[in-house]
């Protein structure tokens, strides 16, 4: 999986691009329905009827709105302040799958969200795949400090 992360203005933009092996709708299934996510990012749930994202974790509990949806090819939602969307498109391996999340500055725990979502996206990876997908803590805390040192260079 390739990222890259760049500041514009006031918001924090982090850019992941990942090839993963399945078709198109599978990993739309993944990414667009809560029983998609319950294989890979078990704490979200798709409302499409109320165009809303449910977060739930133990650490806290939203509700987020849907901004675009376009089937088996662009899905967004807002995510707290920020926003984040899944673009697909058919790829020679499968799919290329292009996810953004656009973070204001001021973003809370900002390392730690966009670190998240790194990790996530492996997993998703994983599950489309039929791999193996359980989270990775040790990568979750190794790749943490990259994203920290990456983002302080950006932001100061």
């Amino acid at each position: 999986m390739d990222y890259h992360l760049e500041k514009v203005d006031d918001m924090i933009i982090y850019l992941a691009t990942l090839r993963i092996n399945a078709s198109i709708e599978t990993v739309w299934n993944l990414v667009a329905t809560t029983q998609g996510y319950a294989t890979w990012f078990p704490e979200i749930e798709i409302h499409h009827d109320d165009d809303e994202v449910h977060f739930i974790s133990p650490e806290f509990d939203d509700i987020f709105q849907l901004i675009e949806y376009k089937h088996a090819s662009l899905i967004s939602y807002t995510w707290d302040s920020a926003t984040v969307s899944f673009s697909l498109q058919h790829d020679a391996e499968g799919v290329l799958v292009l996810f953004e999340e656009n973070l204001p500055t001021d973003f809370e725990n900002m390392s730690r969200d966009i670190t998240g979502w790194h990790v996530q996206l492996l997993r998703l990876k994983s599950v489309a795949e039929k791999k193996s997908a359980s989270f990775d803590t040790k990568l979750f805390n190794s790749h943490k400090v990259k994203v920290e040192d990456q983002l302080n260079s950006l932001i100061s």
